[in-house]
């Protein structure tokens, strides 16, 4: 049995690439962290949900209850961190490390020492309790 007519529409000039899964956005595969992926710094985090990150962030830095001194150091770093897309400091970029250069190792050593990142030095991620069940794509490091 076949099927007969004419065949409407259009064939685009270059093939379509399927998606790799439904959080694969422009060819590239996105996890979500569970317990057992790896996190790296250069991680990148969707574009998706940095709004959560930042907001659990957030959250727990105001459940450590900080001085508004601390507040002054940390957030501007934070808000750096966030705008790079990773999971760590690693790839900042060296006009925003001068930008912050004062405020960069005090906040991130702060951040540390309370569990908001894991690691040690250019190691550090953001924890892995704030990443749980976001998702991460993994390329760069690869």
């Amino acid at each position: 049995m076949g099927v007969r007519g004419r065949v409407v529409g259009t064939i685009p000039d270059k093939p379509v690439r399927p998606r790799r899964s439904p959080d694969s956005v422009h060819g590239r595969l996105w996890h979500r962290v569970i317990d057992t992926l790896p996190i790296h710094p250069v991680d990148q985090v969707h574009d998706g949900d940095r709004d959560e990150l930042r907001t659990r962030i957030a959250a727990a830095i105001r459940a450590q209850q900080p001085d508004r001194d601390i507040v002054r150091v940390i957030a501007p770093v934070t808000d750096a961190l966030l705008h790079s897309g990773r999971c760590g400091p690693a790839h900042l970029g060296e006009p925003r490390r001068r930008r912050l250069s004062r405020q960069l190792e005090p906040a991130l050593d702060w951040l540390t020492e309370h569990g908001k990142l894991a690691g040690d030095g250019p190691d550090r991620t953001w924890s892995r309790d704030l990443l749980a069940g976001l998702r991460i794509n993994q390329e760069d490091h690869q």
